[in-house]
């Protein structure tokens, strides 16, 4: 008896080891990624970025190229599809463990309203795709994980460089970057037409007398006065668009009558004929062309009611605007006698642009195959240019009148304003070193099974899967 036990023992041993080697999720432990300083890592979080960075390159690969399928054939920043999800996901897992860790050790804490944000942004992430979550292996708590890393990444971006930070970076220290690496300008940019355009050469005639015009005109201005050659030439643009609009409008009307004279004489053509038919005829003709007419009248008077109602339309919506303006006016927006001031922007028509990213941008690309630098070159030249020079350019794309501004003038204001996303410019390309520094310090055992379980043609079967189930695109 005990020797039977024994025997089925090893039988159903032998069974099991059978199933789990031919079962696609294995008996080993695949509910974490890895195990960073000791601790493990969800595997949702790691499928979480297979899966966030999955949708945003397809999103860019349709947007850019027009991919709508076939994902696996294309190539990411020089990589098979597969490979860079891959590359991605593992990267992005052991910042996350890296970035969670340091926030730990430097005793760090998100504020009140950071967590409330960040339970609102799980919520609404959960309430508009958490069944699809749940169906690719991610639960609630891994993406409340994952975003609550980025809360700590940002922590941790502000304890080095912000404002009484290890590494502060001063209102001074933001004025020079601005003004050691910013351009500041204006631009009129009159468009041709593209090679392939069916009125390429009437649309580049009149791109040539705009740009002789306004080129001419823009001769004895400086940065300052600039700002009229820039209105002159938006308001050319909307006549002539206005014009052509009303020219449309002209030959639909006279295309109408043209139909509507073609139908009368059909009418009189018919009528003629019937007056040598039977009286029985007569009276049919005479109804038919009393309907005729009765239709046409009913559609002129359904036509100016719908023109009545649009216009009606406009005027309450315009009063609405100005009820909602009226119930939100300070003090400061009255003049003396209580009218209604506006206060002009006075940078309304300039361009701030960091020439020192784009020139790195166009280093990084410049000797691939299909790289385009006729955006670099236009950047460069502006860049070379004299403060309060007015100068003219031409590519194929358009024509451009130029004239530069004087950075200094404005790099104190634009650095306060725009305080956050110039210290991200500045300081985020170090802060990156010193989070793959981190990494780099961990030690990391990857769950080899769990991302070889959960790749991203796993990760995109399971979504077409869902999306067929619940027949959504």
């Amino acid at each position: 008896m005990i020797a039977m036990s024994k025997a089925k023992r090893l039988i159903a041993a032998a069974l099991a080891s059978a199933v789990c080697a031919a079962s696609f999720t294995g008996c080993s432990d695949t509910t974490y990624a890895m195990e960073a300083g000791g601790k493990k890592i969800n595997a949702g979080i790691y499928i979480y970025n297979v899966f966030t960075e999955m949708s945003y390159r397809n999103m860019m690969l349709y947007y850019q190229d027009g991919v709508t399928e076939d994902y696996f054939s294309q190539k990411i920043e020089g990589k098979d599809y597969a490979e860079y999800l891959e590359d991605y996901a593992l990267k992005s897992t052991k910042e996350y463990a890296a970035v969670v860790d340091k926030f730990e050790e430097l005793k760090l804490e998100l504020t009140k309203d950071q967590l409330k944000e960040l339970t609102n942004s799980v919520n609404d992430a959960w309430e508009s795709q958490g069944e699809l979550l749940e169906y690719e292996g991610i639960s609630k708590e891994s993406v409340k994980l994952a975003q609550k890393a980025s809360y700590m990444r940002q922590a941790l971006f502000d304890h080095y460089y912000g404002e009484g930070g290890e590494e502060e970076v001063t209102a001074s220290d933001l004025e020079n970057f601005v003004k050691d690496n910013y351009m500041r300008y204006k631009i009129v940019t009159i468009s041709k037409a593209a090679a392939d355009a069916e009125d390429a050469e009437q649309t580049n005639a009149d791109a040539k007398a705009h740009y002789d015009e306004f080129s001419e005109m823009a001769g004895d201005k400086d940065f300052t006065s600039f700002d009229e050659v820039i209105d002159a030439y938006n308001e050319r643009l909307q006549e002539e668009a206005a014009a052509a609009s009303e020219e449309d409008s002209s030959g639909a009307d006279s295309e109408a009558e043209s139909s509507a004279d073609s139908d009368t004489s059909a009418e009189d053509a018919a009528s003629s004929e019937a007056d040598t038919e039977e009286s029985s005829a007569d009276d049919t003709s005479s109804v038919a062309e009393a309907d005729a007419l009765q239709g046409a009248e009913e559609g002129i008077e359904e036509g100016a009611a719908e023109e009545e109602e649009l216009a009606s339309s406009a005027a309450d919506s315009e009063t609405d605007s100005t009820a909602d303006e009226d119930l939100n006016l300070s003090p400061d927006d009255l003049s003396a006698d209580g009218e209604q001031t506006t206060e002009e922007d006075p940078y309304a028509n300039e361009q701030m642009v960091n020439f020192t990213s784009i020139k790195k941008t166009y280093e990084e690309n410049k000797d691939e195959k299909d790289y385009d630098d006729k955006s670099y070159k236009l950047n460069e030249f502006i860049y070379n240019m004299s403060a309060g020079e007015v100068k003219t350019y031409e590519d194929d794309n358009a024509y451009y009148i130029i004239a530069r501004g004087d950075i200094s003038e404005r790099a104190s204001a634009y650095a306060e304003e725009n305080h956050d996303s110039l210290l991200q410019e500045m300081k985020g390309d170090e802060f990156q070193a010193k989070i793959d520094s981190w990494v780099e310090a961990m030690d990391f055992k990857v769950n080899d099974k769990a991302l070889k379980r959960y790749t991203p043609k796993v990760v995109y079967d399971r979504q077409v899967e869902y999306s067929e189930k619940h027949q959504t695109t």
